[in-house]
């Protein structure tokens, strides 16, 4: 096998649970999300040729494309956002489905382009 790829891609609805926006640069900030949304993976490439190998890996043959959907909450404390992603695509791909937690950590901050003077 010489090539293999997975194209994935998600829609999702978010409901903000709480929101404390900063009010100065020095402040502290909050929010809080729900999201659930749906999910799209496909299979691409030489393994699609490979029968025995889909077999095995996925429980399935000739089936390369999943639905699925997702659930989740999503907390950022300033710059800081932890995500749990809760993944199902109706346990058709095993080892990726029937319940999956994703947790995520992430640092994100704001360009900015002004300097401020301070005392």
């Amino acid at each position: 096998m010489s090539e293999f790829t997975i194209i994935t891609g998600n829609g999702s609805l978010i409901y903000t649970l709480a929101d404390t926006p900063a009010k100065n640069n020095d402040d502290f900030s909050l929010r809080i999300d729900a999201f659930t949304g749906l999910s799209f993976r496909q299979i691409r490439g030489d393994i699609r040729e490979e029968a025995s190998i889909i077999t095995q890996a996925l429980g399935t043959q000739n089936k390369y494309s999943f639905w699925g959907y997702d659930l989740g909450f999503q907390a950022s404390v300033n710059a800081l956002r932890v995500t749990a992603t809760w993944s199902t695509f109706g346990g058709h791909i095993k080892g990726l489905s029937n319940g999956q937690l994703l947790l995520g950590i992430g640092f994100s901050n704001a360009f900015r382009f002004t300097k401020t003077e301070r005392l």
